[in-house]
């Protein structure tokens, strides 16, 4: 099985904990964060063409196309585009979602997206440089590409010491400076 396989299967396995976690509100960094401070980069999308990559679950996806715009969301994980398509249902918004790898958009032409956004999942994509270049290769002249990415000091923070295995961690990242 390839890196990539592994890679989606383990996606593919948390997908149903992720989606109850994500819609029962859990996740505070998206709300109370990040969210705020990328839509407001953003900006109006109302009639943009937008390409929302790693989209998992669609949560965004959503927002933006409830904002008018005509939003394409793709993931590579069959699950998370199954629990899209599956609100997509309930709330028809005209989304179209597909499961994709972010780093072959083949299926899109040059210069077909106003807008390109990837939340806080860049760093999830295996061949994020490859992915970075289509989406500029897909996005229009003047096109856009709002990403967010978590900090790496924020990870350190959260890894936990497994029994024996030594673990290098910033502890006074935000400590005050004289």
């Amino acid at each position: 099985m390839s890196d990539e396989d592994c890679i989606r299967k383990e996606w593919n396995d948390a997908a149903e904990s992720w989606v109850d976690f994500v819609r029962k509100g859990k996740d505070y960094y998206r709300e109370g964060l990040n969210n705020p401070a990328a839509f407001e980069l953003i900006g109006d999308v109302t009639g943009l063409t937008v390409l929302d990559l790693a989209c998992g679950e669609g949560y965004n996806t959503r927002i933006l196309a409830r904002k008018s715009a005509k939003v394409t969301g793709i993931d590579f994980s069959e699950k998370m585009i199954e629990f899209a398509k599956q609100e997509e249902e309930k709330e028809k918004l005209g989304i179209c979602y597909k499961v994709m790898n972010a780093a072959d958009l083949r299926e899109f032409s040059n210069n077909h997206f106003d807008l390109a956004t990837c939340f806080m999942s860049l760093q999830d994509i295996q061949d994020f440089e490859k992915a970075i270049s289509e989406v500029a290769r897909v996005l229009k002249y003047g096109g856009r590409f709002v990403f967010s990415i978590p900090h790496p000091c924020t990870e350190m923070i959260r890894l936990h010491k497994p029994e024996g295995e030594k673990i290098r961690a910033i502890e006074r990242y935000f400590r005050t400076m004289q």
